[in-house]
């Protein structure tokens, strides 16, 4: 609007300087007629009537072509940028477990279930010496200490005197004579010598002898296992140790 406003304004600049060339062509030219006079003041009108349209056009068209330019501008919505879903990582939380030192683990009265309010339930936390150590490998005949620290995490207390006894033991061999080998195991303990409360521990042993000889050509393996037994007949605790036998000159 600003700019039709200037145009017309020096149009009317234009008409009034060519009235006043045209009154000093006038003057200054020779002697004309009337009607010559007014041919060339029409004339220069026309031109400049002409040009100006021109100038108008011109500048419609660019306030136009702004316009829309603006309108473009000020319309145009912006693009999202979009955003990356985060997946969640899922950390598993840690699995309790009972601290068992080689053979053994947690045992209850008839099952090896976790103790969940049971009566009856321990778990063994310590041994010595450990499965698999250089301890546990033996010569036949030789004699081995075993001691097991059991902690009772049932609910009711373990009566003194309760026995402490041997189990069973099981024979890994290559000749199938070896399965009847003799199994020879005595208690470092005959049982409780003092009441165990929910939460205590004791520790429990025993005394095993290797075979004095086996037919297979390689060592072999005993496991042995002992057990407490609660109430005249829960045998609520049973741990074990696996051993090696080997012949002097044989390899382990």
């Amino acid at each position: 609007m600003v700019k039709k406003q200037t145009t017309l304004q020096a149009f009317r600049k234009s008409i009034l300087i060519v009235l006043v060339v045209a009154a000093m062509l006038a003057a200054c030219a020779p002697a004309q007629s009337q009607e010559q006079i007014q041919s060339q003041v029409q004339t220069s009108v026309a031109l400049t009537v002409q040009a100006q349209n021109s100038i108008g056009t011109f500048v419609a068209q660019t306030v136009e072509a702004q316009s829309g330019q603006a309108l473009a501008t000020a319309t145009e919505i912006p693009t999202e940028t979009p955003v990356a879903t985060l997946t969640p990582v899922i950390i598993p939380s840690p699995t309790p477990y009972t601290t068992s030192s080689g053979g053994g683990g947690s045992y209850s009265s008839g099952d090896s279930s976790p103790a969940n309010g049971q009566d009856y339930h321990c778990s063994v936390v310590g041994q010595a010496p450990r499965d698999s150590s250089p301890a546990t490998i033996l010569k036949t005949g030789d004699k081995l200490d075993v001691r097991w620290t059991i902690q009772n995490d049932g609910t009711k207390s373990w009566e003194a005197g309760s026995p402490w006894q041997y189990y069973s033991a099981s024979i890994d061999s290559d000749a199938a004579s070896d399965s009847s080998l003799p199994i020879i195991t005595a208690g470092l303990n005959t049982g409780l010598a003092s009441q165990v409360k929910s939460g205590d521990t004791v520790t429990l042993g025993m005394e095993l002898t290797a075979p004095s000889s086996f037919a297979s050509k390689n060592p072999i393996h005993i496991t042995y296992y002992w057990v407490l037994i609660l109430e005249g007949s829960k045998k609520v605790c049973h741990p074990w140790i696996n051993v090696e036998v080997i012949r002097p000159g044989m390899t382990p």
